[in-house]
């Protein structure tokens, strides 16, 4: 019998609330996101150790949120998958493998252990596709997109 456990290449995400933006990000775009990480919930941190978020305090509320401008390729694999499955008003709840996040690598001083499964809080607020020319005439060149 083959006791090779299969690579988990995938990411698992919950959609808390679907958004009404009509598009997605694409991998070359940027995105105005708020997000939390952490660390999946452990007998030390219950809910989880957060390592960095974009708002202030436990609860998110958009109105005091200053949410992120990120490159979609400059983030950890699962996270960018993410990113270009969501909508404009998306949240979801995303767990990250440590293939698709930081491997076999510590990060941050060591606050995050190599081979950490990540979960993100994800919030959608627009994306920014430089260049490309939206359709319907929604935005202009270069412009962020926000519904």
């Amino acid at each position: 019998m083959d006791t090779t456990l299969a690579s988990t290449n995938c990411i698992v995400a919950r959609v808390v609330a679907k958004g009404t933006g009509s598009g997605c990000p694409l991998y070359t775009d940027s995105a105005l996101v708020d997000y939390k990480g952490s660390l999946i919930p452990s007998a030390s941190y219950p809910a989880g150790y957060v390592f960095d978020q974009s708002w202030y305090g436990d609860d998110y509320v958009e109105s005091s949120a200053r949410p992120a401008h990120l490159a979609v390729s400059g983030v950890v694999d699962g996270f960018a998958t993410a990113l270009q499955h969501m909508h404009i008003g998306d949240n979801w709840i995303v767990y990250i493998p440590y293939q698709l996040g930081y491997g076999s690598q510590a990060q941050i001083n060591g606050a995050l252990p190599a081979y950490s499964v990540l979960v993100f809080d994800l919030h959608l607020r627009g994306y920014y596709r430089a260049g490309t020319p939206m359709p319907n005439n929604r935005a202009k060149e270069g412009e962020w997109i926000m519904e």
